[in-house]
């Protein structure tokens, strides 16, 4: 019994590993998918590497590769709780990889800053198991071969082979091959790159002139001259939190004064729960039912350029060269982009949008479609406003907060509330400042559209705060409409009109219909503002992988 023990001994150091994915599995932090694929890579890599220094003993190279090895298994293992336990999906998930492959500095010490309280758990967690097992079975089990008769070395050295060869055979597998943290990155990167170059060559074509069936059908409805529509796309912002839908902070003070104004629709949800999903599928004709289409067909800035609009696209977040909504951003004529080198940094707040927004609403252009793209309330919310708007980062007693208390929140979460209603009091300010500057040209005929790519659950359900798929403030979205013409209604078809149900993968009809577009790549049936527009086809409406409705 001895003697087989000692021969199977770096099996079953392999065998242990699997206790940190097992634990993980059994508190449901990750399904048998992630627990099982992480504990087959953790026994084979690891057993292999113990049986070889059974054979080589304490050979410093084999040591850094245990350790090397170790430390990247277990990195792997934390990375997936977090971004379950967090965002509510797979590493593997494509926006998981965009956002990785498309993220800075800055960026990460915002996701840490908002989110470090639950990695922390998890750090401390891991290292006590790595600490643990690098003291009990790598330090405490050395066993050289020296010491060993020759018959129990030709017996090592056979299984040490047999364990190499079904390393390589289990990498044969193309999914187990993909959670493998050496090769997950090249992978994904390699997929990606190929996405990108599928949509960049159908870029360069527009470019080119070269115009496909589709987009050659669409044409202006006729009487069209001189229009100005513009499309204001927020961010993080969920409608449970806004005054203007019935919260209880006064959060919207300055778009309150233009309610009567404001076609405001309160049944509406966001594309995808994250920013490239979202801002991908309103702006293409790409939805959950087809997510890839965006690869082939053409973009609402490749449309409205073809029906005679100058484009102008104004960011204060994002790139000219980095993923995917900065190539949708490069389809505009005019590209500019204002948070340079501080990326969702503190340094930039959304007001530095104004100036060249007031630019292009400046320019001599007959027709024009600007889309803003806001910072909005982006985690880490505290970095999202200047100081004279936190007025709401205090409030313990207001009923808001009150009722968070009674419902068992922690004050930091409450906390953490405060900041983001403040991002949202601030956002209403540049709201008000951009729909107020078209408003006042409203000699001409104009449209103002204002939706956020997600939402945000803050403190609504639990203590946390930030990103979660699962939950319903997540995809509640507001969702604003002026117009210089067409808000002349009578009070009871506004009401019906607003409380239609939409989801924002088809914003691309909506934004057709205000551009006064016509034919294969609009349907008036998924146009929010068409009388002939029919929920049935929108319904029922999808929350990632549930149904909302």
């Amino acid at each position: 019994m001895k003697e087989i023990l000692i021969l199977v001994g770096p099996l079953l150091k392999g065998v242990a590993f699997c206790l940190l994915p097992l634990s993980y599995y059994l508190l449901g932090m990750l399904n048998y998918s992630q627990a099982g694929k992480a504990s087959l890579l953790g026994f084979f890599i690891l057993g292999t590497l113990f049986c070889w220094r059974k054979i080589w003993g304490a050979w410093r190279l084999l040591t850094f590769a245990l350790g090397f090895s170790l430390v990247l298994l277990t990195a792997s293992i934390v990375f997936q709780v977090s971004i379950r336990q967090i965002f509510g999906m797979q590493q593997d998930d494509v926006l998981v990889v965009q956002a990785l492959l498309n993220t800075n500095l800055e960026e990460v010490r915002g996701f840490f800053s908002q989110y470090m309280r639950h990695i922390a758990v998890h750090l401390i967690f891991s290292l006590v198991f790595l600490a643990t097992y690098w003291r009990l079975l790598v330090v405490a089990g050395r066993d050289l071969t020296h010491h060993h008769p020759a018959r129990r070395r030709r017996t090592t050295i056979i299984m040490a082979l047999v364990m190499s060869i079904l390393l390589v055979i289990i990498h044969s597998n193309s999914s187990l091959r993909k959670a493998n943290p050496l090769f997950y990155f090249h992978y994904n990167y390699k997929k990606m790159s190929k996405e990108m170059e599928q949509a960049r060559r159908l870029r360069e074509e527009l470019a080119q002139g070269i115009v496909s069936p589709v987009l050659s059908s669409m044409h202006l409805k006729p009487g069209i001259d001189k229009k100005t529509v513009v499309l204001v796309i927020g961010e993080s912002d969920t409608r449970n939190n806004w005054s203007l839908y019935g919260y209880g902070r006064k959060t919207n003070p300055e778009l309150e004064k233009l309610r009567e104004q404001l076609l405001i629709f309160d049944d509406v949800l966001a594309a995808d729960g994250s920013t490239v999903g979202s801002v991908t599928r309103m702006l293409t004709a790409a939805t959950y039912r087809n997510p890839d289409i965006w690869k082939s067909s053409p973009t609402i800035m490749a449309t409205a350029r073809h029906l005679g609009y100058k484009v102008f696209w104004i960011a204060n977040q994002g790139s000219e060269n980095r993923g995917v909504v900065p190539m949708l951003a490069a389809q505009a004529d005019t590209t500019i982009f204002t948070n340079r080198g501080m990326d969702r940094g503190e340094s930039s707040f959304d007001e530095v949008l104004i100036d060249p927004y007031e630019s292009a609403l400046a320019d001599p252009a007959a027709r024009k479609l600007i889309i803003v793209h806001l910072l909005g309330a982006h985690p880490a919310y505290n970095f999202r406003y200047p100081k004279p708007y936190g007025i709401f980062e205090k409030n313990f007693d207001d009923p808001v907060a009150l009722n968070l208390k009674e419902a068992g929140r922690a004050p930091w979460a409450i906390h953490l509330r405060n900041m983001y209603d403040s991002a949202l009091l601030y956002q209403d300010h540049i709201l008000a400042q951009l729909l107020g500057s078209l408003i006042k040209g409203r000699g001409e005929d104009a449209s103002w559209l204002y939706i956020a790519d997600h939402g945000q659950d803050v403190a609504h359900n639990t203590d946390y705060s930030g990103h979660n798929y699962r939950v319903k403030e997540q995809w509640e979205v507001p969702l604003l409409i002026w117009r210089s013409k067409g808000n002349t209604v009578n009070n009871e078809a506004r009401e019906m009109l607003v409380r239609r149900a939409y989801q924002a993968d088809f914003l691309d009809h909506t934004i057709l219909g205000l551009l006064g577009g016509e034919g294969d790549l609009y349907d008036p049936e998924l146009d929010l503002l068409s009388d002939a527009y029919r929920s049935t086809r929108i319904l029922p409406r999808r929350m990632r992988d549930t149904n909302y409705d």
